[in-house]
């Protein structure tokens, strides 16, 4: 903090810290948030099964049978799903939506060896950063 740029807004906040005036510091924040995303990896035909299963589901008007119809594939879908922190969503927004949550996408079978890496995991293509505005 003591390196910051605007010495005069990091001597209030050491200031507010020793007083525990922690109400004035509220804006404050030492750990960087993210954002997260969840995304559904389809790394084979079931899994390209199960997420074509999941968007019916999604399609389904009565809410309580789309609870019911979620809650008896979760079990199956969750050993296909990642929960990613990124610190720009615009990153991923090459993949598609799951249903129509921007924060629930998948990586369809056809492009998983851009995305996903079975030693390392989840990663963001170069091809996307290339698009990126920096």
């Amino acid at each position: 903090m003591k390196e910051r740029k605007n010495k005069g807004e990091s001597e209030k906040i050491l200031r507010d810290l020793q007083q525990l005036n922690f109400g004035k510091i509220v804006e404050f924040k030492l750990i960087k948030e993210f954002e997260s995303v969840s995304i559904f990896v389809e790394i084979d035909e079931k899994a390209e099964g199960l997420r074509k299963e999941l968007e019916e589901i999604f399609r389904e008007k009565n809410r309580f049978e789309k609870l019911e119809k979620l809650l008896r594939v979760k079990k199956d879908i969750n050993q296909y799903i990642l929960s990613i922190k990124l610190s720009k969503g615009e990153e991923i927004n090459q993949l598609k939506p799951l249903g129509n949550m921007d924060d629930f996408r998948y990586i369809p079978l056809k492009s998983l060896k851009d995305w996903y890496k079975s030693d390392t995991g989840f990663y963001v293509p170069e091809f996307v950063n290339d698009f990126m505005i920096k």
